[in-house]
């Protein structure tokens, strides 16, 4: 498996791969994870690095090749002009796939693995993934987790959804999307390539742990949580959807406070820069929790609050409704409000008077209920490991 980055900074990418490795093993297919020495995006990738070589993760096998060290310049100049949303070359386009945090060592590896060896290489953003499919066409099969933003429908990444052995999808909207911009391109390759979403399980002990009342309430009691809160978790910051997000729950709890009503503060789990999130009585950073905490947090809210319109699965929804929670996300994701809608286990809001709408709905204990119990039948019914390895072993042997 081929990733930008491995064993230390886990968004969702990260941890699809991690996730990923770890079940092919128990299905009895020996892993090696192919990966750059940077440790994460947010970091200096070029020198806050891992050492090249070889290493474990656990029970992955890991070898880690040198970030390269072109300059980077072009690459800054692409985002910079993406950013002011200026048309961007296609000189930039190449740029920005070419010098962000990739390894040409690496690319170099891959044409001397065995012929039968099977290569998965994900996710798409960053320039090693597309590098490493170019450069091998028809031999690496992507796990691309596409968003519909700009870099999606750049040249780079056009040679790549052409180049891949195989594509696997994990989401019908992420392939929808996919159709609509390439089909015309790649053809029945693309219309018949799977979709074969995410395994979502907690591990026993969890599942104890958040089944039990006096842990939720110490949790909740310990971290100065009210009665009635809204969640979000995930990293802290603006292009999350946090920049609306923010704003949002003030002006609702401003408007709560004139009529006299009790304030329904948002509780953020997670890290990021400090002034993302403002001072205000009606924000909570809690930082990073482990692993029961955080869903404890979960279980105990009125609901969590995915606002980012840039996601291929959403791990964080499946989570709440399996902590018996459920979520609220915006119409503008096709894929969180696809999930939602198929299984009815939340809410979708169109704008922000109609989220303070739906914050109120979720008041009810009883709708919270059901909302909840609809999304974890939903979870256990689609994203079992032993269905998702199904679909993805015949796609990857076949």
């Amino acid at each position: 498996m081929i990733t930008p980055w491995f064993g230390t900074f886990a968004g969702g990418g990260g941890r699809a791969i991690t996730s990923l490795a770890e079940m092919f093993q128990r299905c009895g297919y020996p892993v090696t994870v192919l990966t750059t020495c940077s440790r994460s995006p947010y970091e200096d990738w070029r020198n806050v690095c891992h050492t090249a070589g070889e290493a474990w993760v656990g029970d992955i096998r890991v070898r880690r090749f040198l970030v390269d060290r072109s300059d980077p310049e072009p690459y800054h100049t692409a985002v910079a002009t993406r950013m002011r949303a200026e048309p961007v070359s296609l000189e930039l386009q190449y740029a920005f796939f070419e010098r962000g945090i990739n390894s040409q060592a690496l690319v170099q590896h891959v044409g001397q693995l065995d012929a039968n060896a099977i290569i998965i290489a994900g996710t798409y953003f960053q320039s090693l993934v597309p590098s490493v499919i170019n450069a091998h066409p028809g031999r690496v099969i992507a796990l691309p987790a596409f968003h519909d933003e700009p870099e999606f429908y750049w040249a780079p990444i056009a040679e790549m959804i052409t180049n891949s052995r195989k594509l696997l999808f994990l989401s019908e909207e992420e392939k929808d999307l996919t159709i609509r911009a390439y089909g015309h391109r790649v053809g029945r390759r693309l219309v018949e390539s799977p979709v074969v979403g995410l395994g979502v399980e907690f591990p026993p002990g969890i599942v104890t742990q958040i089944k039990d009342v006096s842990f939720l309430q110490r949790t909740q009691m310990r971290l100065g949580l009210p009665e009635h809160y809204l969640v979000y978790v995930g990293r802290i910051e603006g292009n999350k959807g946090l920049s609306y997000l923010i704003p949002w729950v003030i002006h609702l709890n401003e408007a709560r406070t004139t009529r006299g009503e009790s304030p329904i503060p948002l509780a953020l789990v997670g890290d990021g820069p400090p002034e993302v999130v403002p001072k205000s009585p009606w924000l909570i950073k809690l930082g990073y929790l482990l692993e029961a905490e955080k869903l404890a947090v979960i279980s105990q809210s009125i609901g969590l609050v995915n606002p980012s319109k840039l996601e291929s699965f959403s791990y964080v929804i499946m989570e709440a409704w399996l902590a018996g929670a459920p979520v609220l996300v915006p119409r503008g994701c096709a894929v969180t409000a696809g999930h939602v809608e198929r299984c009815s286990g939340g809410l979708v809001y169109e704008d922000e008077t109609d989220f303070s709408v739906k914050v109120e709905i979720l008041l009810d204990r009883e709708i919270r209920t059901a909302l909840a119990t609809r999304g974890q039948r939903y979870v256990r019914t689609q994203f079992r490991w032993p269905d998702v390895m199904d679909r993805i072993l015949r796609a990857v042997l076949s």
